[in-house]
């Protein structure tokens, strides 16, 4: 995957909640951060070469393990010479399914509260779908939340005067 001309700017979407007029003050808020971020920052057009993506999913506390296991056993989780590289963060999710869903956990239409793991792991590419598909198969929930995210390799870094 390619990304021709990397000039990314964040907005902050709290802008929007805050003022009664709120597409006017994001436009000009927006208008007024790029212009601060041209002023400050010399902004380079360069090529990314995607290689790695980290995949997000949450995780019931007691089914971590079999996802862990499922995520690296597909491709998920090297670093390097090592293998089964993640990491966890606990965590509470929420979510109310609807008359459709059949939960895992919890019934319709009432709000529930889950103990939860964030299980991470960096993943090749080439392995993503397999990964991908080892969690939805392992997974106890009908609709797992999960997060792709590309990474950036750090000698792409290195053409850069870092002081």
């Amino acid at each position: 995957m390619k990304i021709m001309s990397a000039n990314i700017f964040l907005v902050n979407i709290l802008y929007t909640t805050l003022h009664p007029n709120r597409q006017d003050y994001l436009n000009k808020k927006i208008q007024e951060d790029i212009k601060d971020l041209n002023q400050n920052i010399e902004v380079k057009n360069m090529i990314v070469d995607i290689k790695k993506v980290k995949i997000f999913v949450t995780v019931p506390l007691k089914n971590v393990d079999d996802v862990r296991n499922a995520m690296c056993e597909a491709g998920a989780g090297f670093i390097g010479n090592y293998s089964f590289c993640t990491t966890s963060t606990k965590s509470i999710g929420t979510f109310i399914p609807n008359k459709n869903a059949k939960p895992h956990i919890g019934k319709a239409n009432r709000l529930e509260y889950v103990e939860e793991e964030k299980l991470e792991a960096v993943c090749d590419l080439s392995k993503v779908k397999q990964v991908i598909t080892k969690i939805r198969e392992t997974h106890p929930y009908e609709e797992p939340a999960i997060d792709i995210v590309p990474l950036l390799e750090e000698n792409m870094f290195n053409q850069y005067n870092q002081n």
